[in-house]
């Protein structure tokens, strides 16, 4: 039963750290934003 929950973890971990890297390469660069 413990190893099942830490594989969840670690499954849910590795789709969030591909989710958040996703969202970064599709949003553009800060510096592309004007900083008047």
């Amino acid at each position: 039963m413990g190893g099942f929950v830490i594989t969840v973890l670690i499954t849910g971990a590795m789709a969030l750290l591909i989710i958040v890297d996703d969202k970064r390469r599709k949003a553009p660069p800060t510096r592309d934003s004007p900083e008047t």
